[in-house]
């Protein structure tokens, strides 16, 4: 609509003023509105960077739990697992309510980040009862009796 309303002011204008831009020729008046409305659609597209935020949300967010599971492994083992369900059901929860699309994915996808450590705190005591992790020195004797136990499955 705007384009349309320059190209009559311009048409007026022309018609007025014989030595105005664009010229009075047809052919001219044509390449300069055609030329003016590709520079237009071209420098009025909006890019969305919604897809980008949520990405580096869910990026960081997997950066900060995946340490929090190490931590918490070596603190107090594998049966910390469900602070991880009450925070994934929580930030779910949350989710649901929340307004903006954009927010309500990125609490979303942190929630089941959050759901993703209950599998995440299980394989690090695997990781730990293998040797690729530290041990917690107060817990020495779980994890020898764990690992005998699992003598077949490391």
């Amino acid at each position: 609509m705007l384009i349309e309303n320059q190209d009559l002011l311009s048409e007026r204008r022309c018609k007025d003023n014989p030595n105005s831009f664009p010229s009075q020729s047809k052919k001219s008046r044509l390449l300069y509105r055609t030329l003016r409305e590709y520079i237009s659609a071209r420098t009025e597209t909006n890019m969305n960077f919604n897809g980008i935020i949520i990405g580096a949300a869910v990026f960081l967010s997997i950066g900060i739990c995946h340490p929090l599971v190490i931590k918490m492994e070596y603190r107090w083992g594998k049966q910390c697992w469900w602070i991880w369900l009450v925070a994934g059901l929580a930030f779910c929860t949350l989710s649901l309510f929340v307004k903006n699309d954009v927010l309500s994915i990125i609490i979303g996808g942190f929630a089941f980040c959050c759901l993703w450590g209950i599998h995440e705190m299980f394989l690090q005591e695997k990781r730990v009862l293998r040797g690729w992790f530290p041990e917690n020195p107060k817990r020495h004797d779980y994890y020898q009796t764990r690992r005998k136990e699992m003598a077949d499955k490391l």
